[in-house]
């Protein structure tokens, strides 16, 4: 991404740790089966087995991948790695997120 006006290293620490909104039809359009993550916030979140995780309510960026933040009903916060091994399908119609957790992630 190219934002005006940052040309250099300089100019660029000089807006570090700010937000840059972008209008939503400047961003390219998903490609099937993908998504931007903000628009899979409210999703429900369940197992491949079909077990209800809870609801997606976050993401938590950082030096890797993203983490989904879910809440499940008894207030329980669970932090899921973004990769595709583990966020295996979402769907738009039911809006929910389909995950593979490897085992012990949702008891941690």
């Amino acid at each position: 991404m190219r934002v005006e006006r940052v040309l250099t290293r300089n100019d660029a620490e000089a807006v570090r740790g700010r937000t840059i909104d972008v209008e939503r039809t400047a961003l390219p359009k998903p490609k099937k089966g993908e998504a931007y993550l903000v628009d899979l916030i409210g999703y429900a979140v369940e197992t491949v087995a079909g077990a209800r995780v809870g609801e997606l309510t976050d993401m938590v960026e950082g030096g890797g991948p993203g983490l989904l933040v879910v809440v499940a009903t008894d207030g329980k916060r669970h932090l899921i790695p973004s990769v595709p091994e583990i966020v295996v399908r979402f769907d738009h119609d039911r809006r929910t997120v389909v995950v593979d957790p490897p085992e012990g992630l949702l008891e941690l």
